[in-house]
């Protein structure tokens, strides 16, 4: 991304066993400067993260897509999960192959280079968000499954 994009910079959320790995990889590269681990930090925070970002990357991060997409920042999610069932193609992000990490990075500068259409995806995105994970559709959608699997008699109260 930076060979294309080179004042890019990437801020990765939360704490885990790789940021050691992950700061050295940047160093190594000559990107120490373009990587900013900052740690756990509180939910507040990491929406406001989401919302000033360019471009939201999905690699492995469940639920969370929803919380991206919410934010109305492009998303570009790795095609693995339940992506694919949440994320519509150039729609409400871009899918690309799941570890193919050119593809990801190309996706990345496709969106960084046209902001017009990084904004369209990622409206689309929150407006998907909100029609399909609103508190009524999400309990529509439990009932539905979990009705069939009670007793016979069984009335909601």
């Amino acid at each position: 991304v930076r060979a294309v994009i080179p004042n890019a910079v990437c801020v990765i959320s939360g704490d885990g066993s790789q940021r050691e790995d992950l700061l050295e990889m940047a160093a190594r590269r000559g990107h120490s400067e373009a990587l900013m681990l900052p740690g756990n930090r509180p939910q507040q925070w990491v929406a406001g993260l989401l919302a000033d970002a360019d471009v939201v990357l999905a690699t492995l991060i469940g639920r969370a897509l929803v919380e991206a997409a919410l934010s109305s920042t492009a998303v570009v999610a790795y095609e693995c999960e339940w992506h694919s069932e949440f994320i519509t193609e150039d729609s409400t992000g871009l899918l690309v192959p799941l570890r193919d990490t050119v593809a990801m990075a190309d996706a990345v500068v496709t969106l960084l280079s046209d902001p017009e259409r990084a904004n369209r995806i990622g409206s689309q995105a929150r407006k998907h968000a909100l029609d399909v994970m609103s508190p009524a559709v999400v309990t529509r959608v439990e009932r539905d499954l979990l009705i069939p699997l009670l007793p016979t008699g069984f009335e909601h109260r």
